[in-house]
């Protein structure tokens, strides 16, 4: 009966049962050298998109630039890891990371109108004590974004902001003590968001949000 009923249900649903077709050949674009954890961010309707990995021994940030129809050559932005990626709704995309030579979080911005990424820009606090980790971003498509992390023990759950208008970044703040690790945040149009992290007991725990 219940084959009868899936079989029934690809029938009239047809559109289930439509093939993904490939659009292009494999290409590589990455480096040489042992790359991993590759993260993908896509733009609009105009496919534009962005990736950010690692390369290992020793561990370096690397991005490349896809404007819709070819992949840019990767860029090395510095030594890191845990790096993360997002694009706004004009194809501008930041990229966040850990600098393990220095325990900072840096960030890098693609724009568009100069088809080039930014220097990296220190956005943590220098001579706080501790350890930064775990660095992730959100922009939504307005180019608004916010930058989150963990530092010290026990963990603070740390937050930085940027202004589209002039691409900088606000002081970095303090969101929430005795968090957990592995925080995520998101953002909506209207400038809010919600951040979740594990919690020092194993659960999810999450707050709302709201930036300038």
């Amino acid at each position: 009966m219940k084959r009868l009923l899936v079989l029934l249900a690809i029938l009239l649903h047809p559109v289930l049962c439509q093939a993904i077709t490939v659009t292009s050949p494999i290409t590589d674009i990455s480096g040489t050298g042992a790359q991993a954890s590759p993260l993908l961010a896509i733009s609009d309707e105009q496919g534009r998109a962005a990736a950010v990995w690692t390369e290992n021994f020793p561990i370096r940030v690397e991005v490349a630039y896809f404007n819709g129809m070819n992949w840019q050559p990767s860029v090395r932005l510095g030594t890191g890891s845990f790096p993360n990626i997002d694009i706004d709704g004009s194809g501008n995309a930041t990229v966040i990371w850990l600098d393990t030579a220095t325990n900072q979080i840096l960030t890098s911005r693609y724009s568009v109108s100069s088809g080039a990424f930014s220097p990296p820009l220190q956005i943590s606090a220098s001579n706080v004590g501790g350890v930064n980790a775990a660095p992730k971003i959100a922009v939504n498509s307005h180019g608004h974004a916010i930058a989150v992390w963990v530092l010290g023990s026990p963990l603070q759950l740390i937050a930085s902001t940027c202004d589209p208008s002039t691409n900088t970044w606000s002081s970095p703040v303090t969101l929430v003590t005795g968090v957990g690790s592995f925080p995520q945040v998101a953002l909506d149009n209207n400038n809010n968001g919600i951040v979740l992290w594990t919690s020092p007991q194993f659960g999810i725990e999450s707050i709302t949000i709201s930036i300038p």
